[in-house]
């Protein structure tokens, strides 16, 4: 459940990529901003809670997520492209939540 704390914060950043960067686009594109940030706080947070659930201790935990974290943002699609990847690897695309996220937000 997304902490309560964190919804002014993602008001505003949506705000600021919405107005701030590319004004005019309206309110469907303001709350289409908003939801995929939502759902892309969501995810993460279930995906660190799957992480500590899954792991041995606590070390390993904290060895085990910023590893898998930056590995699915290496190739979501945004730093390397598919197309420069090795076919063993493509797989990681599709896992990535953060790939998704992008798609996303570059639609609007």
């Amino acid at each position: 459940m997304m902490c309560p704390a964190s919804c002014p914060y993602l008001l505003r950043a949506s705000l600021c990529l919405q107005y701030d960067v590319v004004p005019g686009l309206g309110l469907q594109a303001f709350f289409k901003t908003l939801a995929a940030l939502a759902l892309l706080v969501l995810t993460a947070q279930s995906f660190g809670m799957a992480i500590s659930a899954s792991a041995p201790s606590l070390k390993a935990a904290q060895i085990m997520a910023p590893i898998s974290t930056v590995i699915l943002m290496l190739f979501g699609g945004f730093y390397v492209g598919v197309d420069s990847l090795w076919d063993g690897w493509v797989f990681l695309e599709a896992i990535s939540f953060m790939q998704y996220c992008y798609v996303q937000l570059f639609d609007i």
